[in-house]
C-alpha cells in the first residue's frame, strides 16, 4: 500500500523482473565477449591460447547458444527467471533495439563507419543478428564438424 503511493502503479510494470533482467543483461555482455574470444581463436588457430580448433568450436557453439537464450529471455521473457521481457514493458528498450537509426549514439542519425550500410534502417537488433550471422559463418568455415553438438563437457 505504501509502495503504491510512493511509486505510481502505472509504472510498476517497468520494474518487474529488474534483478533477473539486470543479471541476464550483464551475462549477455560476458557471453558476447566469450563468443568474440572463441571466434578469434577459431580463426587464428595458432596454438598460442592452448585451445585446439575442436575445443574452440565446442566452446563457441556453447557460448553462442547461451547468448541467444539470454538475449531472448531479456527481450521476450519466459525463461531465466524473467517473466515479462523488456519488449513488453520498456519503451526505451524498444527504441534502442528496433527504432531505425542508431539511437545508442550521441547523434542517432549518424550510423556511418560500419560494414553494413543498410543498418541505419533497422536498429540495434539488426546489428545483433548480423553479429550472430558472422559467428555462424566462422563456425561453418573454420569450425570442426561434429564438435559442440552435445553438451560442453562431453568428450
Amino acid at each position: 500500500c505504501v509502495f503504491s503511493m510512493a511509486y505510481p502503479s502505472r509504472l510498476i510494470r517497468q520494474i518487474v523482473n529488474m534483478g533477473p533482467t539486470t543479471n541476464q543483461s550483464g551475462r549477455r555482455r560476458y557471453l558476447t565477449r566469450s563468443v568474440v574470444h572463441y571466434t578469434r581463436e577459431l580463426i587464428l588457430n595458432d596454438g598460442f591460447s592452448r585451445t585446439s580448433a575442436a575445443e574452440a568450436t565446442r566452446n563457441l557453439k556453447f557460448y553462442r547458444k547461451e547468448l541467444a537464450e539470454s538475449d531472448m529471455a531479456v527481450r521476450r521473457g519466459g525463461s531465466k527467471r524473467i517473466n515479462i521481457g523488456a519488449d513488453f514493458r520498456s519503451h526505451e528498450h524498444n527504441e534502442l533495439m528496433y527504432k531505425p537509426g542508431c539511437p545508442w549514439r550521441q547523434d542517432p542519425s549518424d550510423c556511418g563507419g560500419g560494414s553494413k550500410p543498410d543498418a541505419t534502417g533497422n536498429g540495434l537488433e539488426y546489428l545483433y543478428q548480423t553479429f550472430d550471422d558472422a559467428v555462424l559463418y566462422v563456425i561453418a568455415k573454420y569450425g570442426v564438424e561434429g564438435e559442440g553438438e552435445g553438451r560442453l563437457d562431453e568428450d
